[in-house]
């Protein structure tokens, strides 16, 4: 599994070129755990109300299908896209999710990956 990983010097120097500091990011490593395969895992997770949210480079995309945009998804103010997850045995519908174009207050994770549903995180 391909997963990238950034010293705490490289991330904020990032942040701080992106003129920004993210509110809520964790410092701390996180996984993503689906019908036991490790879907994702990130010490650079954010957390913003409630969820985490993954870098894209830190997620097995092989898993996830964009699932077609519903009429509630087009009303999103952060231009949300679901990902169905399937990994040809077990499928999860809208079990992940990503922000392409979201507002302001969203903007540091914009198309950063979270997941809800039957996605398992722990620390």
């Amino acid at each position: 599994m391909q997963t990238a990983r950034e010293t705490r010097a490289e991330r904020q120097h990032a942040h701080a070129n992106a003129g920004f500091l993210a509110r809520g990011e964790e410092e701390s490593f996180m996984k993503a755990m689906w019908h036991g395969q490790v879907i994702a895992e990130s010490d650079r997770t954010i957390e913003l109300d409630g969820y985490h949210y993954f870098p894209p480079a830190s997620v097995r995309m092989e898993f996830l299908q964009s699932a077609p945009k519903t009429e509630a998804d087009h009303r999103c103010p952060h231009s949300v896209q679901f990902f169905n997850l399937s990994d040809g045995t077990h499928s999860s519908e809208c079990a992940a999710w990503a922000y392409e174009a979201p507002r302001a207050s969203y903007v540091h994770v914009a198309h950063w990956i979270g997941f809800w549903n039957d996605v398992e995180l722990q620390r």
